[in-house]
C-alpha cells in the first residue's frame, strides 16, 4: 500500500489516462508541446531520479540535503505547502522525455511511483522525518514528506495538461465535449454548469450516458446567464 499522498498521485494519474486511446496518448498536437506519452515519460523520469537519490542516501548512510537559500525556501513554500506549480517551468535535462516513449509508459510510471514510495519510506525511517534528504534543482533540499508532496503537486499539474489534451481530442471527434463542470453541445453555443453528476468528468468512448442535475446557462457577450434547472439523461454518438 502506497503512502496516502503517493496513492493520491497514482489515482490522479490513472483517472486522467484511463479512457485515452493509444492514438491519443502518442499524438503531439503541437510541435512545441509534449504528447500525453511524453508527459507520462517525464513523470516517470522524475519518479525514477528521486527514488535513485533517496536509495543512494540510504545505501551510503548519508543524506544529501544542504542548507536551503531564502529563494529556495520561498519556492518550496509555494509549491510544496501551497500546492501551486508555476506554469512554464523548464524541466531539467534528466527529466526531459523521449521523443517516442514506450507504449507501456503509463504502467512504467506507476511502477516507478511505487519504487519512489519505497525509497522515501526507507530514507525517512533511516534519517527521520525532518532530515533534508536530497536537493531539488529549484526548490532546494527536501525531506521525505516534502518530496512526496512535490510529486503530488507536480503530477497534478501535468494531469491538468492531459485533461486539456483529452478535451481537444473529444472536440475533434464528438458532438458533445465533456470538461470538468461544463458540457458543450457543438455547434450550438449552449453550456451547462454541473452541480451533481454520476459519471466520469471525461468520457471519450463512442457512446455514453450522462445523468446530471444541471443548471442550464446560455453563453452571451456579457458572460453566463442562468436560465433554470433541468434533470435529464443525455446520450450521444460520434458526429
Amino acid at each position: 500500500m502506497l503512502h496516502p499522498i503517493l496513492q493520491a498521485t497514482a489515482d490522479a494519474l490513472r483517472a486522467a489516462t484511463v479512457d485515452l486511446a493509444p492514438d491519443d496518448i502518442g499524438r503531439r498536437r503541437q510541435p512545441d508541446r509534449w504528447s500525453v506519452a511524453q508527459i507520462l515519460d517525464h513523470l516517470l523520469r522524475t519518479y525514477t531520479s528521486t527514488a535513485y537519490i533517496l536509495n543512494r542516501c540510504v545505501g551510503q548512510n548519508k543524506p544529501k540535503g544542504r542548507r536551503p537559500t531564502l529563494r529556495e525556501r520561498v519556492a518550496a513554500w509555494v509549491v510544496v505547502d501551497l500546492g501551486h506549480f508555476p506554469t512554464g517551468s523548464q524541466a531539467p535535462a534528466v527529466a526531459l522525455p523521449s521523443p517516442s516513449p514506450a507504449p507501456t509508459v503509463r504502467d512504467d510510471a506507476l511502477a516507478a511511483l511505487a519504487q519512489l514510495d519505497g525509497a522515501a519510506a526507507a530514507a525517512e525511517a533511516r534519517f527521520g522525518r525532518r532530515t533534508k534528504l536530497a536537493n531539488h534543482p529549484i526548490l532546494g533540499p527536501l525531506d521525505a514528506g516534502q518530496w512526496r508532496r512535490f510529486h503530488f503537486v507536480h503530477t497534478r499539474h501535468h494531469m491538468k495538461q492531459i485533461a486539456r489534451l483529452s478535451v481537444q481530442s473529444s472536440r475533434s471527434n464528438y458532438g458533445i465535449v465533456i470538461t470538468p463542470g461544463v458540457i458543450e453541445f457543438a455547434p450550438v453555443p449552449l453550456c451547462y454548469s454541473l452541480h451533481e453528476f454520476t459519471a466520469r468528468p471525461f468520457l471519450t468512448g463512442p457512446e455514453a450516458t450522462w445523468n446530471p442535475r444541471l443548471s442550464a446557462r446560455t453563453v452571451s457577450s456579457n458572460g453566463w446567464e442562468p436560465v433554470g434547472w433541468v434533470r435529464s439523461t443525455w446520450r450521444w454518438t460520434p458526429v
